[in-house]
């Protein structure tokens, strides 16, 4: 499709003629003809001089943007087959010379136009995350033809490979777990981009929160030693030191007002465990009963504080709600409980989760 098509221009009225007045707009169809009558090499300065002379400097100045995108288009269809060609070149030096663009607005465009196609064509090729020696051979020849520079040609293909990695790191942690066969391909990736990913610390703590998440629900249960004495054919799989609340409507010592956390249960028969922005019953209030540590067994919950034993059995729990510092738990039997812990709340959420499914 050519760029540069024939247009009619505007007619001037009587009285513009009489104040020798031109249309602005006729500046920009009478380039546009101009450069659609002939080959772009075959243009001279002076007819290109010869329509300017008749219009004012204000309607020139106005009309740089419209000239910018008469080269603009010029050089996408030059890039229709994603090479320049030494005539191609040569067009587009005479053309920005007709049009009196700046090296400035020159850069500008081929940042837009030239850069984009690369990035374009280096993503595609990174879709797998692995550059075959053909991929390779065809980007540097890309390259060659766009005339880009080798230090920004190397920038472009480290920016598409950050992205390609930060998309790889999006996607195996959407659902908040990562298998060994997830880690794995992530691993292979970067390896084969040949760059070390940029993760922040925040994103490098969930990364490895959500490796163990993963462990905990599928691996074999931990194995924690503890004082605590327990059945025979009971084993501990979580401890750590915490505080015990029960429900007191009468008295108000500490609040839980808002679930400031919550983690993801999987599997169609996981228990209920509200849902972010959740706010307990108003009228409901939290009493710190003791101080102590909470062990995790394979049938129970555990506490052992200053003010003695107290013991939850893991097959009367009906419901139980996960924060980000804690976890309150509903029973048969007994009053509402909420367990707070200092750190690793979500681990025991998930444990919890696991040994209740397997009862």
């Amino acid at each position: 499709m050519a760029v540069f098509i024939k247009k009619p221009v505007q007619k001037r009225s009587a009285m513009q003629k009489m104040l020798k007045k031109q249309i602005p707009e006729n500046l920009v169809i009478e380039i546009n003809n101009l450069l659609a009558d002939k080959p772009i090499l075959e243009v001279s300065a002076s007819d290109f001089k010869e329509i300017c002379q008749r219009y004012d400097a204000v309607t020139i100045a106005k009309s740089q943007r419209r000239f910018m995108g008469y080269y603009h288009l010029y050089l996408q269809q030059c890039l229709e087959d994603k090479k320049l060609t030494d005539q191609e070149i040569a067009e587009l030096a005479r053309l920005r010379m007709l049009l009196s663009l700046s090296d400035r607005v020159i850069k500008e465009i081929h940042s837009s136009v030239i850069e984009r196609l690369f990035s374009k064509e280096v993503k595609r090729n990174y879709n797998d995350g692995n550059l075959s020696d053909d991929e390779q051979i065809f980007l540097n020849h890309l390259s060659q033809n766009l005339l880009l520079s080798k230090e920004r040609t190397d920038e472009i293909i480290a920016n598409q490979a950050k992205i390609r990695i930060d998309e790889k790191l999006d996607e195996i942690m959407e659902d908040g777990r990562i298998t060994p066969e997830e880690e794995e391909d992530f691993r292979a990736l970067v390896q084969n981009l040949g760059l070390k990913p940029d993760i922040g610390v925040q994103t490098q703590e969930i990364y490895e929160k959500y490796k163990i998440y993963w462990q905990l629900e599928n691996e074999t249960l931990p194995l924690v030693i503890t004082d605590i004495q327990l059945r025979d054919s009971e084993t501990a799989c979580f401890a750590a030191p915490g505080k015990w609340y029960e429900s007191n409507i009468s008295t108000r010592i500490r609040d839980f007002n808002t679930l400031s956390g919550q983690i993801k249960l999987p599997g169609e028969e996981s228990w209920q465990t509200g849902y972010p922005g959740e706010v307990e019953n108003p009228d409901e209030n939290w009493e710190l009963i003791d101080n102590g540590k909470m062990v995790l067994t394979n049938f129970h919950l555990v506490f052992v504080g200053k003010e003695g034993r107290k013991s939850i059995d893991l097959k009367d729990v009906t419901n139980f709600v996960p924060y980000s510092n804690g976890i309150r738990i509903e029973s048969e039997k007994g009053v509402s409980v909420i367990l707070e812990l200092p750190r690793k709340a979500d681990y025991l959420s998930i444990l919890i989760n696991r040994v209740i499914s397997k009862l």
